[in-house]
């Protein structure tokens, strides 16, 4: 695990970008069915306002040791896992010296190869439930990405601050669902299809 950690932070310091509001379609940004690149995609304009926030050295590193965690085991780490130097000094959570709290998946890493929890409204304060299950990337869920959650089209503008975004986003019906979904056994379907054509890299093409 250690090993994997450094390897990860390594790749995640020769990364030069954090996004940008606006951006051409690379390959493996585009979904691979047929109906949710027709439903998504806009080739004149590419996608928008996928840039990453800021987040605490902290953070940054709990969202390091959860998403090398979760690439080794397929599910994202509980607090009872992080070693103590990584847990967070919060009542909820408890603390290096201190037991375990009730919270214990205070950070979650949402996994490639599952469907997404929710976007719900805690996304607007911080990115610690939605961390991106790239190691080397060490960040929370864009406001693309979590647009794409809820299956808002990529040409979709959302206005305000990023909180604000973050904000209508958050806890909305899917949007594709009312015309291509119809039970929740649907709703379950789609949004992992939807969790598939993650994630969005930054970089060379």
């Amino acid at each position: 695990m250690c090993a994997l950690v450094g390897q990860y932070v390594q790749k995640a310091d020769r990364l030069s970008s954090t996004g940008s509001a606006f951006h051409p379609y690379f390959e493996n940004s585009k979904p691979r069915d047929a109906k949710l690149r027709q439903w998504f995609l806009d080739k004149e304009l590419g996608y928008c306002q996928h840039e990453s926030r800021s987040h605490m050295p902290a953070d940054l590193a709990r969202y390091m040791f959860a998403a090398c965690f979760a690439k080794t085991h397929s599910y994202s780490p509980g607090l009872d896992v992080y070693p103590p130097e990584l847990l967070p000094n919060h009542k909820n959570a408890g603390g290096a010296n201190e037991p375990i709290a009730t919270f214990k998946d205070r950070f979650r890493v949402q996994c490639a190869k599952g469907p997404a929890t929710t976007v719900v409204s805690h996304i607007a304060k911080d990115g610690h439930y939605y961390i991106h299950y790239d190691p080397s990337q060490c960040r929370s869920l864009t406001v693309r990405e979590a647009a794409r959650l809820q299956t808002f089209p990529d040409n979709y503008f959302f206005v305000g601050t990023r909180t604000q975004q973050y904000t209508q986003i958050e806890m909305q019906f899917p949007v594709a669902l009312g015309t291509t979904r119809k039970d929740c056994e649907g709703l379950h379907c789609f949004r992992r299809q939807c969790w598939n054509i993650r994630p969005f890299h930054w970089g060379s093409k």
